[in-house]
């Protein structure tokens, strides 16, 4: 909770008050941040067609609340509605609006759900399908506090969010000050811990370029703080960028999961593709791996041995999952972002991603989270609440900015 708090505020001092007292005694074990971008650690996506103020918009029609009747499809803000302020069951039930719910989960659930038919079409037809409805469920919520728009009244909020995403030099904020302000804490208090971003679209390539500026400390607003940032610089400075943060994109399909080294913004090949083939025409080997195979390898990276040169600094990687297989199975969470955690890390993996969904009642999620045993390799979903609660951090992002 404390790790998720500090992502969550970009207040510089009340987070790390806290996380340091909390913090205080407690087993120094290597953190591994796993690290969603889009709308997690940046709030544009110009791949996808999402302006900023698109975001915003998003992002304060996710905090507010109105009554829904489904069957005539109709929402209105509960009386009272407050982007900043998250009303439990009990003060819906005391309003007289037993299920309300946010406006953006309105839009997904009862304007435009998933397809049933979706379950029976072949993976192109069901891909071509979910980017339909998606894009239709995108333009809603960006239009929320528009002229017109159902949340008109609640455009002060999205002003707001659009203020504290303005950077000193009067543009606007790439990546989240908050992200800044979770590294500077961690390595001020001295604690061990690596970074992976992981991201289903090309907007890798920026989100390293910044995050190298700042490690390297030329950021132009953001300086690094504290010994595991300074060892992170020297580690960057002798290996240069691509061995110090390596990338590498995923693909799943029906016939297994291949990994491919050294690319972050190379077209993803379809989901029937040859994928070997795909990657060998651009210079590149791509190779299958087992959920155990794909652990260890991510372990190789940012789990180093406690007496190598890496072990000081913030070993980093970037990882590109497969959007195309998350969306033909209806943003299920098996068919989402890869993420196997070994049964015999030392290390605790957590993954931060404003998309997560616990318990919902059709198995959407965005992580495909697994417990995997090193010593057989076998691969356990993890889909209870409980479990998922260990290594799952949902991101708001109006928390966040």
């Amino acid at each position: 909770n404390s790790f998720c708090t500090l992502l969550g505020s970009n207040n510089y001092n009340h987070p790390r008050q806290m996380a340091a007292a909390r913090l205080e005694g407690v087993a120094r074990r290597r953190l591994v941040l796993h690290l969603d971008v889009n709308r997690t650690l940046i709030q544009i996506d110009p791949a996808g067609g999402k302006t900023l103020e698109d975001v915003m918009n998003a992002n304060v029609a996710a905090r507010v609340y109105g009554a829904v009747d489904k069957q005539a499809r109709t929402w209105k803000p509960i009386p009272d509605a407050d982007p900043a302020t998250q009303p439990s069951e009990a003060d819906l039930a005391a309003r007289g609006t037993p299920g309300a719910m946010p406006y953006d989960v309105f839009v997904d659930e009862v304007m435009f759900p998933k397809p049933p038919e979706m379950a029976t079409l072949p993976p192109m037809e069901a891909k071509k399908l979910w980017a339909e409805v998606s894009a239709k469920r995108r333009e809603a919520k960006h239009q929320f506090t528009t002229p017109g728009g159902p949340g008109e009244q609640f455009r002060g909020s999205y002003e707001r969010l659009l203020g504290a995403m303005t950077a000193p030099n009067g543009g606007t904020h790439h990546l989240i000050p908050a992200f800044f302000n979770l590294l500077n804490t961690l390595s001020t208090l001295d604690w061990p811990f690596s970074v992976v971003f992981r991201t289903f679209g090309t907007d890798l390539p920026p989100v390293l370029d910044e995050y190298l500026s700042f490690v390297r400390g030329v950021h132009g607003t953001f300086k690094p703080e504290g010994p595991r940032l300074a060892a992170a610089k020297a580690d960057l400075e002798r290996l240069g960028a691509a061995k110090w943060c390596p990338c590498a994109q995923l693909h799943r399909s029906a016939g297994g999961c291949y990994i491919t080294h050294g690319t972050s913004s190379l077209a993803m090949p379809e989901p029937d593709a040859d994928v070997p083939a795909y990657y060998a025409e651009h210079g590149l080997k791509s190779v299958k791996v087992t959920d155990l195979e794909l652990a260890v390898t991510i372990r190789s990276v940012v789990e180093p041995a406690a007496d190598s040169a890496a072990a000081a600094g913030v070993p980093s990687l970037g990882l590109v999952d497969y959007y195309p297989w998350w969306a033909a199975h209806g943003e299920r969470g098996t068919a989402g972002k890869v993420f196997p955690v070994l049964d015999t890390t030392e290390a605790y993996h957590v993954f931060f991603d404003d998309n997560i969904r616990l318990d919902h009642p059709d198995g959407r999620n965005i992580i495909d989270l697994k417990r995997v045993a090193e010593a057989d390799g076998a691969a356990s979903p993890v889909l209870q609440r409980a479990g998922q609660d260990v290594f799952l951090c949902r991101v708001d992002p109006w928390e966040a900015i």
